[in-house]
């Protein structure tokens, strides 16, 4: 049942990411920062990008979000056995509450 249940995790979590792909969801940006910011906002926010410092940051953010991301990996992969310890309690709770029918 676990193997199962992170198998329709995976499959969940990968329509979701496909969902989210920025071509996707454009016209929803799009239409965020209009709401949000002034046109006057987005002209500086644009200069911002095109300064040194906002090239640097362009430049330098891949490279942010990988350290990021590898602290995220790491912080889930030491929570992993409580997460485990988690899961299976979930399921063997679920277990007792949905007793399979056909075993009578």
């Amino acid at each position: 049942m676990l193997q199962d249940l992170q198998e329709f995790q995976s499959q969940i979590f990968a329509l979701v990411s496909d969902r989210l792909r920025f071509e996707n969801v454009k016209a929803d940006y799009i239409k965020i920062y209009e709401d949000m910011f002034s046109s006057e906002e987005i002209n500086a926010i644009l200069a911002f990008y095109r300064s040194p410092a906002g090239q640097a940051l362009i430049e330098r953010i891949p490279a942010v979000m990988e350290r990021s991301g590898t602290v995220v990996q790491g912080i889930i992969k030491e929570s992993k056995p409580e997460m485990d310890k988690l899961t299976n309690a979930w399921v063997e709770k679920m277990k007792a509450k949905y007793p399979d029918p056909g075993k009578n």
